[in-house]
């Protein structure tokens, strides 16, 4: 199993330096890319495929979205265009200091911004996404995250997580630190929800991961 483990969660303890270098976000941190302008078009797409799965799940408007591991905002630009309300949750306040960079430039007005060990919502949010993010963490937190996701969600609201591959680590960032699940973990980690549909598709071109489409 020791291909599978994870060592440590490197984003918590990432400085300002790490995330802001000569006075720009440091996106290489999050996605490696050519251009911002491919590093936001990944973005539109992930959030596209988001919506689209949601769509298949409920008919509800979105109102109250979150986002648990929120990146310096690259998806959530894309989702704050569907919902009322976006809730943007992260680890390190450095990182959310990333986002609120973002969502100025793209005039984003409808987003709040929660630290991780703050989140406590409970049967508030239509949708709750997590992409890239449960990699990163041990498995105690990887539950805690998973019962986090399942508290927030309205008892009508639909969860979207995504878990990388096994057979897809070489091609992650930080894949010395980070898990990749098998179909059976991936599995596991549905069960902790009410329902759970498990689907593969590329979340990065080339990459067919998993997803968990689940109910609370």
């Amino acid at each position: 199993m020791d291909n599978v483990s994870v060592t440590y969660n490197i984003y918590k303890g990432f400085t300002k330096q790490d995330i802001f270098q000569d006075g720009k976000v440091n996106t290489a941190q999050f996605l490696p890319s050519d251009s911002d302008e491919y590093y936001m078009e990944t973005g539109k797409n992930n959030a596209n495929l988001i919506i689209s799965a949601y769509k298949k799940k409920s008919k509800k408007k979105l109102i109250n979205v979150a986002e648990v591991g929120v990146g310096d905002g690259r998806i959530a630009v894309e989702i704050s265009k569907h919902c009322d309300n976006l809730t943007c949750v992260d680890i390190n306040s450095y990182v959310l200091e990333a986002t609120k960079e973002r969502f100025n430039r793209f005039g984003v007005t409808n987003a709040e911004f929660i630290l991780a060990d703050e989140f406590d919502a409970e049967n508030k949010y239509d949708l709750v996404y997590c992409c890239q993010v449960i990699q990163h963490n041990p498995k105690d937190m990887q539950i805690a995250i998973i019962n986090q996701i399942k508290k927030a969600l309205k008892p009508s609201g639909i969860a979207f997580i995504h878990l990388p591959k096994l057979e897809n680590k070489e091609s992650y960032q930080n894949c010395d630190t980070c898990m990749c699940f098998t179909r059976e973990q991936a599995e596991e980690l549905g069960s902790y929800f009410s329902e759970c549909e498990i689907n593969e598709f590329d979340l990065i071109p080339d990459w067919d991961d998993y997803y968990l489409l689940c109910k609370k």
